[in-house]
C-alpha cells in the first residue's frame, strides 16, 4: 500500500509565509501595495529627543493611528470652515480655528468632570458645617 506523501502544514492567513506565496496566474510574483505611515518621521524625532529610547511596533501602530485621526478631525473642520467662508482653499488661518475648535470641545468635556468635583466638595463642606454625616459621598 503507497504511503500518503507528507506536506508541510499550509502558512496561516497572516503569517509572513503566506505573503510570500501569493502569485499571479501567468507565474510572476505580485507587489504589495504600499501603505503610507508616519512611523518614519516620528521615528526620527524620537531619536532626536531621546537618543538611546527606541519605540515598539505596536507603540508605532498606535501613535500612527493617532496622528492619522487627528489629522483627518482638523482637516474635517477645516474643509468645513472653508465651505463656510465660500473659499476652496484651506489655508493656515482654517487649520488653526480647526485646531482651537478641537482644543475648546477637548477642554469641554473635562470642564464637566471638574465641576461635579467641586460640587461634591462643597457638599461635604455644607455637610461638616451643618454638623451632618461628611462619610456619606454625592
Amino acid at each position: 500500500m503507497p504511503e500518503a506523501a507528507k506536506s508541510a502544514p499550509a502558512p496561516k492567513k497572516g503569517s509572513k509565509k503566506a505573503m510570500t506565496k501569493i502569485q499571479k496566474k501567468d507565474g510572476k510574483k505580485r507587489r504589495k501595495s504600499r501603505k503610507e505611515s508616519h512611523a518614519i518621521y516620528m521615528y526620527k524625532v524620537l531619536t532626536q529627543v531621546h537618543l538611546n529610547t527606541g519605540i515598539s511596533s505596536k507603540a508605532r501602530s498606535i501613535m500612527n493611528s493617532f496622528s492619522h485621526d487627528t489629522f483627518e478631525r482638523i482637516a474635517g473642520e477645516a474643509s468645513r470652515l472653508a465651505h463656510y467662508n465660500k473659499s476652496s482653499t484651506i489655508t493656515s488661518r482654517e487649520i488653526q480655528t480647526a485646531w482651537r475648535a478641537g482644543q475648546a470641545r477637548r477642554l469641554r468635556g473635562h470642564q464637566g468632570c471638574h465641576q461635579v468635583h467641586q460640587r461634591q466638595d462643597l457638599d461635604r463642606t455644607i455637610r461638616m458645617v451643618a454638623g451632618w454625616s461628611v462619610s456619606c459621598a454625592v
